[in-house]
């Protein structure tokens, strides 16, 4: 990297807010952003939790955002929640406000700004992750990741496209990153992240028209939304990855 890499203060963030908003809504489907968990909680992730996001600057231009949440998690939990992303946003908030002491730190979102992709700072990100979940002295460490590539191979099932292949590797090169960093695969969350609106809404988000009830690809999505025309509903699940990191 040319640019010296640095993490700014807290207390910048606030005023960051419409550069960072900017990259996230370049980084994801409109169908992500507008996702029902998001819509309910995710202001809070600056308020209630501004310390634990990470924003890491390259010069004077917006690198990479670190979106994580603290959770209660019973030590002897063996299974994650199939509603994985939605279950530890809305989780955190709630158990913020019953005043619950967090022992886990779940990422939300990790986003390298386009033009510094392939310079390690996915990895950095990962390496700071964990780091606040030393300083917070937080047990655990827990992603529900979204493989980035996934949508670019609408007919390999998520379940084959996940796993390793002959040569030891993955087809995402986002799980590989988590998995080379000492990542341990903990299981599938397929119902990760709902999205459910009207179908206008969706055509509007996808360009495409839904003349029947039933299941359909999009651009950018990692499973099929489902589409039904009598309750003028389309509803989209998403499947991640749930991966433990060491802290």
């Amino acid at each position: 990297m040319k640019e010296e890499i640095k993490i700014i203060p807290k207390k910048e963030m606030p005023s960051m807010r419409r550069k960072i908003n900017a990259l996230a809504r370049a980084s994801y489907p409109d169908f992500v952003l507008w996702e029902n968990a998001t819509l309910q909680y995710w202001d809070k992730i600056y308020s209630d939790f501004i310390d634990y996001q990470i924003i890491f600057y390259a010069g004077q231009k917006l690198a990479a955002i670190v979106n994580s949440i603290p959770v209660f998690v019973p030590d002897k939990t063996i299974s994650l929640p199939d509603e994985g992303w939605d279950w530890a946003l809305a989780t955190g908030c709630n158990q913020h406000d019953e005043k619950i002491k967090p022992n886990t730190l779940i990422g939300l979102s990790i986003v390298v700004a386009p033009e510094m992709r392939g310079a390690g700072l996915g990895k950095l990100c990962l390496l700071e992750f964990k780091n606040l979940a030393k300083r917070k002295n937080l047990k655990k460490a827990y992603i529900p990741v979204r493989p980035t590539k996934k949508a670019d191979f609408p007919k390999i099932p998520f379940g084959k496209y996940i796993n390793k292949k002959a040569d030891g590797k993955y087809l995402d090169p986002w799980l590989n990153l988590h998995y080379r960093s000492g990542g341990k695969f903990i299981g599938i969350c397929r119902k990760s992240m709902r999205t459910e609106t009207d179908i206008k809404t969706w055509e509007s988000w996808t360009g495409k028209k839904f003349a029947k009830s039933g299941k359909y690809e999009i651009k950018g999505a990692l499973s099929k939304i489902i589409i039904n025309k009598k309750n003028d509903k389309g509803i989209y699940l998403e499947p991640n990855v749930w991966i433990e990191h060491t802290v």
